[in-house]
């Protein structure tokens, strides 16, 4: 029995150690969730206060629960993202009363079927906002949030199976409720340490750009060094770019899309804000920006075409090539200088094919700074570095 218990203590034990550590690696690797979770739990118990007023029994206290669900369902990571959730919320919400309202009218003039009507009308709410939240669940590259939360058609069919089948008198002090809790939301996410979804989008394109740039350096040296002075193409031709952090650059260009269109969606909701001082900012020219950049990096991932024939060769020259008093075998060193021929010829023909795209690149990024109106970099006294575009 001792030993039952202890065992189920230590497992416990472990559980909370691994949550704990969990949690702590979380907030090291991106300390704003930490700040995100603290204003969610202050804007839950701040709603949570209209609790303790049920004493005085009023309408708008025994609704309360409306405003606890709207902090749930509206608040999320960034402020784009909140605003983008509360529209759909007060659209859903406006819709969904409309609606219970009209089908209570219309059950009243039924007479003795006033029950039949609630009751179908509610079973063609539920197969509608079903219908709906399949559509939206099958959507490719659709966003991902931090924590499953419920979908817009699931909380419209909610509302107006509340609104069918309780009291209507009630209908403007959960309208209320609502209302306060989307206005704890929005203040909350705006006043207190605010995290602005353009802000990401922008530091992510900054990132890829770097990353690509990096790649882009990293396998002209490796090239040069292994080929055009070692002569040995054995090093590059049996590497493989999975295995190379060089390669993690591009290849987090190339993957950053569906991120990017997710911040892109919540980013044109954000208000001017920082260095964004402009209304109707052009966020959706970062992500062309950003695509024009994936185009180039693609040419990277070419790089390791033609090499899969040579992936068995280790040295050279090779032990077979030594032939008597160790004289190289002729033919052997001719095949080894064509396939080293070959590479050079193949790693030329993509460099000029990512130089020939770069124009696309230069383009969209002059499109940029016209619309984002970038002003030109301002030479500092101090330091001759050259500096990027700033705002």
């Amino acid at each position: 029995m001792f030993q039952a218990i202890g065992e189920r203590f230590s497992g416990w034990w472990r559980d909370v150690k691994g949550t704990a550590v969990g949690a702590y690696e979380m907030g090291r690797s991106d300390p704003r969730k930490v700040i995100f979770a603290a204003k969610m739990g202050a804007a839950l118990s701040l709603v949570s206060v209209l609790i303790f007023f049920r004493k005085s029994a009023s309408y708008f206290t025994l609704n309360h629960i409306w405003a606890i669900l709207t902090v749930i369902v509206v608040f999320e990571f960034s402020i784009g993202a909140t605003l983008n959730k509360g529209f759909n919320r007060a659209l859903g919400t406006l819709s969904a009363g409309a609606l219970a309202l009209g089908i209570a009218e219309l059950s009243k003039a039924t007479g003795a079927l006033h029950q039949a009507v609630v009751v179908v009308s509610v079973f063609l709410a539920v197969l509608q906002s079903e219908d709906k939240l399949e559509i939206v669940a099958n959507r490719p590259n659709k966003a991902v949030s931090l924590a499953h939360r419920p979908s817009p058609p699931a909380i419209w069919g909610l509302t107006v199976r509340v609104h069918l089948i309780s009291d209507l008198r009630f209908l403007d002090f959960r309208l209320l409720q609502i209302m306060v809790g989307a206005g704890v939301c929005l203040v909350m996410n705006v006043c207190v340490f605010p995290i602005w979804a353009g802000e990401d989008l922008h530091k992510l394109v900054v990132k890829n750009f770097k990353g690509v740039a990096t790649s882009l350096e990293g396998c002209i040296n490796m090239y040069l060094q292994c080929v055009g002075y070692s002569r040995i193409p054995s090093k590059i031709l049996v590497y493989q770019a999975a295995d190379d952090v060089l390669y993690k650059g591009y290849r987090a260009a190339v993957e950053s899309t569906s991120q990017e269109e997710s911040l892109l969606g919540f980013a044109v909701w954000e208000p001017p804000h920082g260095r964004y001082k402009m209304f109707r900012y052009p966020w959706n020219e970062y992500v062309k920006l950003s695509g024009a950049l994936r185009s180039n990096s693609f040419s990277l991932s070419r790089w390791q075409s033609g090499e899969d024939m040579f992936k068995q060769q280790t040295v050279w020259p090779s032990r077979l090539s030594l032939l008597g008093d160790a004289i190289l075998n002729e033919r052997e060193v001719r095949t080894y200088e064509s396939a080293s021929a070959l590479s050079l010829a193949t790693f030329t023909s993509l460099l000029i094919e990512f130089v020939a795209r770069l124009q696309n690149l230069v383009n969209s990024f002059e499109e940029l700074s016209v619309k984002a109106k970038f002003r030109e970099p301002v030479e500092s006294t101090e330091s001759t570095a050259t500096q990027t575009f700033v705002r």
